[in-house]
């Protein structure tokens, strides 16, 4: 048979082509088994290794142990908070169960026992006098218990006008702290001497301050009659804390005053 030469040439250019995209795809397909066998390694030594540490970390009976997110090992159990009884509160404030009772009973504010707790935490008034006289003018009182030999105390505005007036926040502490300072019965008894202010509370002013029987707290807007309510208000106050500890006290209307 003859052959024209052109196709004899088209012929073998078509094999050498054949061959070459035989090579290249061969050549390929050598880079893709390469590429896989590698990334099925890694993968086989990732999977050892996640394996060794899960080992580490199993029980002795062979179970895997939980994982504990954001706990930390080794922790011990908080222990229980103590519920506060009547007997902690009571003694928290310097009193006996029956004397808080006692005040309870008497309608005491929450302040009043808010204070008691402060100056027992703070200051621990110690019960050791034997005298405190209030509003003591030229403090009579507290001076005969010294002349026996007692311990007293006075309390007036005219000797600390800011430590010793009933109607501040120091003033009204600072008498409490002296009440509580107090000898009670079971310590030996002690006196509580009170002169209180009375020149808006008598009948001859009734015109100026409008006390009454129906309205005792008078014209509160007026600067006298305000500051005589909070003196009675605050002394009412120590006098039930009295009561209910066990203190003697006694009122006296007017004291002898200092000449001015």
């Amino acid at each position: 048979m003859d052959f024209d030469s052109s196709e004899m040439e088209h012929h073998e250019t078509n094999l050498v082509s054949s061959d070459s995209e035989n090579i290249d795809e061969g050549y390929d397909a050598d880079n893709d088994v390469t590429a896989t066998a590698q990334q099925q390694e890694k993968t086989r030594v990732r999977k050892s290794t996640r394996a060794t540490s899960d080992s580490g970390t199993a029980s002795s009976t062979g179970r895997p142990r939980k994982r504990l997110r954001g706990k930390q090992t080794g922790a011990t159990d908080v222990p229980k908070q103590v519920q506060p009884t009547i007997d902690n509160f009571a003694a928290d404030r310097g009193l006996t169960r029956l004397s808080l009772l006692r005040l309870m009973n008497f309608g005491a504010p929450i302040f009043l026992l808010n204070m008691l707790y402060y100056l027992h935490q703070h200051h621990q008034p110690l019960e050791h006098l034997d005298c405190v006289e209030y509003y003591s003018g030229v403090g009579v009182i507290a001076q005969s218990f010294v002349e026996q030999g007692l311990l007293s105390r006075t309390f007036d505005i005219l000797d600390k006008p800011t430590l010793e007036d009933a109607t501040t926040p120091e003033g009204f502490l600072n008498s409490m702290f002296l009440s509580m300072s107090l000898k009670s019965l079971d310590a030996g008894g002690s006196l509580g001497h009170w002169g209180t202010v009375c020149s808006t509370w008598v009948f001859m002013s009734r015109s100026s301050t409008g006390r009454s029987a129906e309205r005792p707290e008078g014209f509160a807007n007026s600067e006298c009659v305000a500051i005589g309510n909070c003196q009675v208000a605050r002394m009412a106050l120590i006098l039930a804390y009295f009561i209910a500890t066990l203190r003697h006290w006694i009122l006296l209307s007017e004291p002898l005053t200092r000449p001015h």
